[in-house]
């Protein structure tokens, strides 16, 4: 199947006027142009943008303030390695782990002397309903007694 050279133009015309109208449709109209040009900087906006920017000479007095390269060795050589670091921190949490312990040792003690002045207390306790217990028995058998007596005494008059 051969296709003739005019249907080939053609063809080729039709893809390029399809582009082409794409590309049209994708460009910005003229009020968005207009919109984007007002939104640009001015000229005098640029200038006093680039009047804030530093100078050469303050970017080269800020960069001699800037420490050297021996000055960031030295500090560094200063700064304590990697296991002096893991060294510190193992004795640091064996400080606070003896901490701990004297403080779990301190509430331990303190809760047994809690726990001893409780049991003293329930025996008190136990030891006071007893006598009350007692003394309540007393004191109704006296009465019991005593109505007895009021009994046989009125026999006897």
């Amino acid at each position: 199947m051969f296709i003739s050279e005019e249907q080939l133009l053609q063809a080729i015309s039709d893809m390029m006027d399809k582009k082409l109208d794409a590309r049209l449709c994708e460009m910005p109209t003229k009020a968005e142009l207009d919109a984007r040009l007002c939104e640009m900087p001015t000229k005098a906006e640029l200038d006093a943008r680039l009047c804030e920017m530093p100078t050469k000479a303050e970017l080269d007095a800020r960069l001699c303030e800037m420490p050297t390269k021996a000055e960031l060795d030295a500090r560094l050589s200063e700064m304590p390695t990697k296991k002096e670091m893991a060294d510190s921190l193992y004795r640091l949490k064996n400080n606070l782990l003896e901490e701990l312990d004297f403080v779990q040792e301190k509430a331990n003690r303190h809760f047994e002397r809690l726990e001893n002045r409780m049991v003293s207390l329930e025996s008190a306790v136990n030891a006071i309903r007893i006598e009350s217990s007692t003394i309540n028995l007393l004191a109704e058998k006296y009465s019991d007694l005593e109505t007895r007596v009021k009994g046989l005494e009125q026999k006897i008059s």
